[in-house]
């Protein structure tokens, strides 16, 4: 009885290639040696990639470039201090939030986080985006005191 064409080709994609042993993982980089391009980190800090730009050119991103590849790459560890965030923590907190998401955080309504922006424990966090005020996740949860809080409406 012959095999059909069909069942020939799934047997040759099961079979492993000769000489190839299991694969390995490659060895993680610690927090402090870790970089990101430019769209890594635009996603990291929940930004778009012009909006970075844009924060670049007018100097309210702080972080040096580094040179990489012909790309510019940054430090996670460099952009965690800018942050005011440790740089083991997970990349939820890295997010610069609006402030209706604060709002969502803090559990208050939109009119109250407006009325708590003026307050000087708040707007020492600020961070322009072009015409927008963004807030660190990770300053925002520090000022309250609290671990961080995993949401629903992070992705």
């Amino acid at each position: 009885m012959s095999v059909s064409h069909v069942e020939a080709e799934r047997t040759v994609i099961r079979r492993r290639p000769a000489g190839r042993g299991p694969a390995t993982q490659p060895a993680r980089l610690s927090a402090e040696h870790q970089t990101v391009g430019r769209s890594a980190l635009a996603k990291l800090l929940r930004i778009s990639p012009s909006s970075l730009d844009r924060m670049r050119a007018d100097g309210t991103f702080a972080v040096e470039p580094i040179a990489m590849f012909g790309q510019p790459h940054w430090s996670r560890a460099e952009v965690a201090r800018w942050l005011g965030a440790d740089p083991t923590m997970p990349d939820s907190e890295y997010s610069l939030l609006t402030l209706a998401e604060v709002a969502r955080l803090l559990a208050v309504s939109r009119a109250t986080a407006y009325r708590l922006r003026t307050r000087s424990a708040f707007s020492s966090v600020e961070i322009c985006v072009g015409q927008e005020a963004r807030y660190p996740r990770c300053r925002i949860t520090g000022l309250l005191g609290k671990e961080p809080i995993v949401t629903d409406w992070q992705s």
